[in-house]
């Protein structure tokens, strides 16, 4: 039976903290179903699994790379981005045999310990044969590469998430460090969106990939609004029924620092939300600091307090760029810095921070800009 208006004005609403709590019980739910995938790719040593954001590539990264280690394989589990292998690397601390790590941590901690066994330079020879070549996609893959003729096989498996940010040559250097290349356990997770990406490498997987096809993070809402920017095969959305995307548009960065930082307020204070479950993440990043800035000085309710591209903890509200965050998600996300970018050119960008969000998704710019980014131009 259909409950009247008047009875739904009157209907006390939850709070809002509870609702998210809610949606986070359907996400654990969702992830768990999904997990049961490895179960199916147990008997195969070569795998690549491809999804949208969202699908819970990352979930299952960690999981299999945990399941590796627990059967006795001395695990590498890797990615690209700095601030999500120090994430990973927290969530699997006191896991015997798995190491954690960005690749170029790899690179920077084994060429360093080559050196010092053998009084090498390992990466000045590098330098040396690759003169002209970029320094972080070529000298230092091969620097790495070096290390296999001082240095025994590191590692019996190799996990790697967000695959789609490794360019081609760091895959051979991978490949150098594990102990049996043909039956030693390779996991490549990755984002195959035709709009956005255009990855330069080729996966050392022959086999088709494994494509995961539900969004387990995000709500209906959010998911519609990402996917407006995804290009592959066919992502479902997910059973989490959440709020609209609010947008916050006023004309100058100051007045839409002074929006965002009252709503930040609210929540904290009146709808009881963690700060550690907010962040703010700026989509230019070369105009960070001015974005910056125009909050740092603004107060939180105590004990809350901003932080600036740290590691969160429950009472931070972090302040951070879409580049920087990719990979990580949280429960609230203000999508700032948007006034220099068009959906069209910048898609990589709106894509990566509105899926961030898991339940609540703000979008702060200019009202032209926040039309532009919902309809994506």
């Amino acid at each position: 039976m259909f409950r009247s208006i008047f009875a739904r004005s009157f209907e006390v609403r939850p709070p809002l903290s509870g609702t998210l709590a809610t949606e986070e019980e359907e996400r654990i739910r969702l992830t768990e179903d999904q997990a049961r995938i490895l179960d199916l790719l147990q008997s195969r040593r070569h795998v690549a699994v491809s999804g949208g954001a969202g699908t819970g590539k990352t979930v299952l990264a960690v999981e299999k790379a945990r399941r590796l280690a627990r059967e006795g394989f001395r695990t590498l589990l890797t990615c690209y981005n700095k601030q999500l292998a120090d994430h990973l690397a927290t969530v699997c601390a006191g896991t015997e045999n798995l190491e954690v790590m960005s690749f170029h941590q790899l690179c920077r901690r084994r060429v360093d310990f080559a050196n010092s066994v053998s009084g090498s330079d390992l990466f000045g020879e590098a330098q040396k044969s690759y003169p002209n070549a970029p320094e972080w996609d070529v000298q230092w893959p091969n620097a790495l590469a070096f290390t296999v003729d001082i240095l025994e096989p590191a590692y019996d498996a190799v996990v790697c998430d967000e695959g789609q940010d490794f360019q081609e040559d760091y895959w051979f250097p991978l490949e150098l460090l594990l102990s049996d290349l043909k039956t030693s356990p390779v996991y490549i997770f990755f984002v195959d969106n035709q709009n956005v990406y255009n990855r330069s490498s080729t996966l050392p997987i022959h086999d088709a990939p494994f494509t995961l096809t539900r969004n387990c993070r995000n709500t209906d809402k959010i998911h519609d609004a990402v996917y407006l920017y995804y290009k592959g095969q066919h992502v479902d959305p997910p059973s989490i029924y959440g709020h609209d995307i609010v947008t916050l548009s006023t004309s100058s960065i100051a007045a839409q620092a002074q929006k965002l930082h009252t709503r930040i307020v609210e929540l904290i204070s009146r709808d009881n939300i963690l700060p550690g479950e907010i962040v703010v993440l700026v989509a230019d990043s070369l105009r960070k600091t001015d974005y910056y800035k125009e909050l740092l000085h603004r107060p939180l309710p105590k004990p809350a307090r901003w932080l600036e591209e740290g590691s969160r903890s429950e009472n931070t509200v972090l302040i951070d760029t879409v580049k920087r965050f990719k990979g990580l998600e949280s429960s609230v996300v203000f999508l700032w810095g948007l006034e220099r970018l068009t959906p069209v050119h910048d898609a990589e960008v709106l894509y990566v921070g509105m899926s961030r969000a898991k339940s609540l998704l703000y979008v702060v710019a200019t009202h032209l800009m926040c039309q532009q980014v919902m309809k994506r131009g």
